[in-house]
């Protein structure tokens, strides 16, 4: 059967953030300007497959604009940064002008994210290279539900897999993805 991709379903995005919050606790907060932390803007894209294929092509990380109260709802951007200052976020876009002419400073305004969870930037990070996909299920293969599921992966520079785990449709379950030795 086909995958295809689809949104991350919100009781999967609510374990996701339990799983990722032992990454965040041990990164500082870092206080935001009053309007946001600064952002260099190096594209936006309605795919976040066309967002990751920049990152790897050029550097930055994807951003899911839905994250932040000020930035345009629904694209995926290839961000540098955050930075708490205006001026250390123009010394980046001069860096990154060879590389995304385009390129532009923003403020993103307050994130959506609780920042109970942690460094919001940080986590906004780790979910831009998180890639979700359906399944009806593969009966018989040795590393793959038999029943309908969402794969859930982390991906790292380069598009290799850091980690993935496994949402079963029916009931919910979390399972950890590990190497399939057939």
């Amino acid at each position: 059967m086909p995958r295809v991709p689809v949104a991350l379903p919100r009781p999967a995005l609510a374990g996701l953030l339990i799983l990722l919050l032992p990454l965040a606790a041990g990164v500082g907060v870092h206080a935001a300007p009053p309007d946001g932390p600064f952002f260099v803007m190096a594209g936006t894209y309605r795919s976040k497959a066309s967002a990751q294929a920049q990152t790897r092509a050029h550097g930055g990380w994807v951003l899911r604009t839905d994250l932040y109260r000020r930035l345009t709802p629904g694209l995926f951007a290839v961000v540098r940064g955050p930075y708490a200052s205006r001026a250390d976020a123009d010394a980046m876009l001069a860096h990154v002008r060879p590389q995304y002419p385009e390129a532009y400073v923003r403020t993103a305004g307050e994130s959506i994210l609780p920042a109970a969870l942690g460094d919001p930037a940080l986590l906004a990070a780790l979910l831009g290279e998180v890639t979700t996909e359906s399944s009806a299920g593969a009966p018989g293969a040795p590393c793959a539900p038999d029943e309908p599921y969402t794969s859930i992966r982390m991906m790292g520079p380069g598009g290799d897999m850091l980690g993935a785990f496994q949402v079963l449709a029916r009931t919910g379950e979390v399972r950890a993805v590990r190497p399939c030795n057939g």
